[in-house]
């Protein structure tokens, strides 16, 4: 089903008060819930051409666009779960396909060989083979190579009555440029952006509620197109951290990937599945 995104540029200190008038509406995301300070850590690695086409993409206000990323949450353990994940927009509508292995597999994962050991299914990720065939059919066919290391701290919320509405707070974001894939949990020489605002979220899948709607007409906020990663690719370009790490990233990522499953994944691959149902 395609959700809804909206986004909005809040700064630091509204939000106490933006907080306080959501509290008596939603509860908090139970990985939320069970951490001393009610948030827990969102660490990606985005994935762009050579040429940075998916910024640009971005930048230029295409409007059906998509992004390839790993994602996993927290801190680095034994059992961590690693996301590889297709996120595609068509204005604000999203839509994600998501395969779930461990972050320990990765290395194997990206270095070639039979997709299926590594994969965790379960009921959530039904399509988790598919998913992840499509995964590396775009890294492959576009010459995808890790880009950038985004990492930031959410604070999660669900609508009391509907579980398919969800506010977050993201907060502290911090980017490391062309990062290698076993990176994913570097906490050092992260570059801050956006230090006085935090990035708010609301998901849902048919209507934004009235009570948010009343609560963000309170504050003035303005929806945005705001991109996590382009504000941070523009961090990282301002001081040429991009620029000057390019070429090294290139051979580290592709020494270690195996280009010859692009044809097993092109003969898999089903191109109708990609396209956005924008009925």
């Amino acid at each position: 089903m395609l959700r809804q995104e909206y986004k909005y540029l809040v700064p630091n200190e509204l939000l106490p008060k933006l907080r306080e008038m959501l509290l008596p509406y939603v509860v908090l995301d139970p990985h939320a819930a069970k951490e001393p300070l009610k948030l827990y850590t969102v660490r990606s690695i985005y994935f762009d051409t050579p040429s940075l086409q998916f910024y640009y993409e971005k930048i230029e206000g295409f409007k059906d666009r998509k992004k390839l990323r790993i994602r996993s949450y927290y801190e680095y353990s034994p059992d961590s779960k690693l996301f590889l994940e297709i996120k595609r927009k068509y204005e604000r509508s999203v839509f994600k396909n998501r395969a779930l292995t461990l972050y320990d597999n990765a290395r194997d994962i990206f270095n070639g060989g039979d997709l299926k050991p590594y994969l965790l299914n379960g009921s959530k990720h039904s399509n988790c083979q598919k998913d992840a065939e499509q995964f590396f059919f775009h890294i492959h066919k576009m010459n995808l190579r890790p880009t950038i290391l985004i990492v930031y701290e959410r604070e999660a919320y669900f609508d009391k009555f509907d579980d398919t509405i969800r506010i977050t707070f993201d907060r502290n974001l911090r980017s490391y440029p062309y990062p290698p894939i076993d990176e994913l949990f570097r906490n050092t020489q992260l570059m801050p952006s956006l230090p006085n605002h935090f990035v708010l979220e609301v998901k849902f899948n048919r209507r934004m509620p009235l009570w948010i709607k009343n609560i963000i007409g309170h504050f003035g906020f303005r929806w945005q197109s705001v991109s996590k990663y382009t504000i941070c690719i523009d961090t990282q370009k301002r001081y040429g951290r991009i620029h000057r790490a390019a070429k090294h990233a290139s051979v580290d990522f592709f020494k270690r990937t195996n280009g010859k499953l692009m044809a097993d994944y092109e003969t898999n691959y089903q191109p109708e599945y990609e396209i956005l149902n924008q009925d």
